[in-house]
């Protein structure tokens, strides 16, 4: 199953975001675990994963819309 893949080591617990979740929290609690990819949960299902790439390509194409002539 999906939980096992992204299960803490220390704590047993599953590490997920929430499809609420914006960029900036879902980049702290990936740091904060140490993971690259975080699946996104909701009521208990798995709806799909963000990723630290996913976060950066966001964050670049907003700046690159700002910085535009």
């Amino acid at each position: 199953p999906w939980q096992s893949r992204w299960v803490n080591s220390a704590t047993g617990s599953v590490v997920a975001a929430r499809p609420d979740m914006d960029t900036g929290a879902a980049a702290s609690l990936m740091a904060r675990e140490q993971v690259r990819r975080l699946p996104v949960v909701e009521n208990g299902k798995y709806i799909g994963f963000v990723s630290k790439s996913k976060i950066f390509n966001s964050y670049r194409s907003v700046l690159k819309h700002y910085t535009e002539d």
